[in-house]
């Protein structure tokens, strides 16, 4: 699937994960092309960011991103992140909004 196959609530995450640090985004966005559904998306979203918090500080380090990263606001963001996806997966997918190019057709 693509980013636009992803339903208002789960394209949310994105947007989201943009405020924690790029390469958070990147790394969520790449993800959904090795997924069928948003479900098992959703899911390996979860994994990963869970594995972020679980040593944040070797995310960090691999990405060379000490000097511009706050590890406390990136820790809080983490878990705000982990807490929304969380949600996202409680909602049935009917009730999760169009998708990105469901809406961008239907202007």
């Amino acid at each position: 699937m693509d980013t636009n196959d992803l339903t208002e609530k789960s394209y949310e995450i994105l947007k989201l994960s943009e405020h924690i640090d790029h390469i958070i985004t990147v790394h969520i966005g790449a993800m959904c092309s090795r997924y069928n559904d948003e479900d098992a998306f959703l899911c390996h979203a979860l994994k990963l960011i869970q594995e972020i918090i679980d040593d944040p500080d070797e995310f960090i380090e691999d990405w060379g991103i000490e000097e511009i990263i706050e590890p406390e606001a990136f820790r809080s963001g983490l878990y705000s992140l982990k807490s929304y996806i969380q949600s996202v997966m409680a909602i049935p997918y009917k009730e999760r909004g169009m998708t990105i190019e469901e809406r961008d057709y239907s202007r």
